[in-house]
């Protein structure tokens, strides 16, 4: 049950900003749900849930002094492993040298950015690292923006001010917390 409640964080500030930044993603995204899409949505839905159980394990891992770079192997493997099935089920398509080129790329990014999300999760405050990778939904709607002219309503931007405040709120307490710590730390 602590890995569900945020284990050793269960910071109401940091909990109340992680919501907030929940609420500025629905904002932006909307989401609607027809009929015929109820077990495809919950199946995106248990699969954030596991999501957040797996970033809390990579979080004990990470204080248990567990490298990275091994957790991620393992989840590349499991990764690789699994999409095996997918090929099996829908057969391979040959790609030509952009898109093998543009796999690459995302994949090279995706190891990056994996690494440093385990790091994150593992090192720093699950609650502050939680709360500032809604962020993503900000960039990918910039993007939408200088891409494609895809330019949000007045309830995105709201959404997005929501992010954003959710995640300053996030940075404030966690900031203010060790500050405190140090001090404490430094009297004793």
């Amino acid at each position: 049950m602590d890995a569900v409640l945020g284990g050793t964080q269960r910071d109401p500030i940091r909990i109340l900003a992680v919501l907030l930044g929940f609420c500025g993603v629905v904002a932006i995204l909307r989401p609607n749900i027809g009929d015929d899409e109820w077990l495809a949505a919950m199946v995106g839905l248990c699969a954030g849930a596991f999501s957040a159980v797996a970033m809390m394990q990579v979080r004990e891992l990470g204080r248990l002094g567990e490298p990275e770079w091994r957790t991620v192997f393992l989840f590349s493997c499991f990764v690789c492993l699994t999409s095996f099935v997918g090929l099996a089920l829908l057969g391979w398509q040959a790609v030509g040298w952009q898109g093998s080129l543009s796999l690459f790329g995302v994949g090279a990014s995706g190891f990056v950015g994996q690494l440093a999300m385990t790091r994150a999760f593992g090192l720093g405050s699950a609650l502050l690292t939680a709360a500032l990778q809604y962020t993503t939904i900000i960039f990918a709607a910039l993007l939408g923006i200088t891409f494609w002219g895809d330019v949000p309503d007045p309830i995105a931007w709201a959404g997005m001010a929501l992010i954003i405040a959710s995640g300053m709120i996030s940075l404030w307490r966690t900031y203010s917390e060790d500050k405190l710590m140090r001090r404490k730390a430094t009297t004793e």
